[in-house]
């Protein structure tokens, strides 16, 4: 397995554990609280932003250590440089997450058409979140697998 297909499976593996902690305590702060349709709008909004700066920080700070344990296990430093394949298999990546995550904000959408409470919506979303980053990891390790 190569450096950048084990930097894959390191993403795909940091997403899943931050949806899965950060939903986790949501989900338990949630289920005390009995809100009005405001509140609860400004709370979800507010979980989601949160979110998003928590995935972002997170990935960042897992690449860091990738590279370092990485550097220290192998005793080799690998330069992120980037070739036209590199591209080509970042945007197709990028390109199949939009797609998910498209998918997943109609669904969303279509849960508050059918009256569902807005925590299925915003649920949903973050939901579509998770999936897509999980989906542009997946997809990037196929290609570096496969070729494109």
């Amino acid at each position: 397995m190569t450096f950048r297909e084990r930097r894959t499976v390191a993403s795909f593996i940091s997403t899943l554990l931050i949806f899965g902690i950060y939903f986790y305590f949501l989900l338990r702060r949630y289920q005390g609280e009995t809100l009005q349709l405001s509140e609860e709008l400004r709370f979800w909004a507010m979980a989601t932003l949160i979110f998003i700066g928590i995935m972002v920080v997170f990935k960042i700070i897992s690449y860091i250590i990738f590279t370092i344990l990485h550097a220290i296990a192998t005793r080799e430093y690998e330069k992120i440089d980037t070739d036209e394949l590199e591209k080509l298999i970042e945007l197709k990546a990028t390109r199949n997450a939009y797609v998910v995550f498209l998918a997943g904000f109609i669904l969303s959408l279509v849960t508050l058409i059918l009256g569902m409470p807005v925590m299925v919506m915003f649920s949903s979303l973050i939901g579509a979140f998770t999936l897509a980053a999980m989906s542009a990891d997946i997809s990037q390790l196929y290609f570096y697998r496969k070729g494109v």
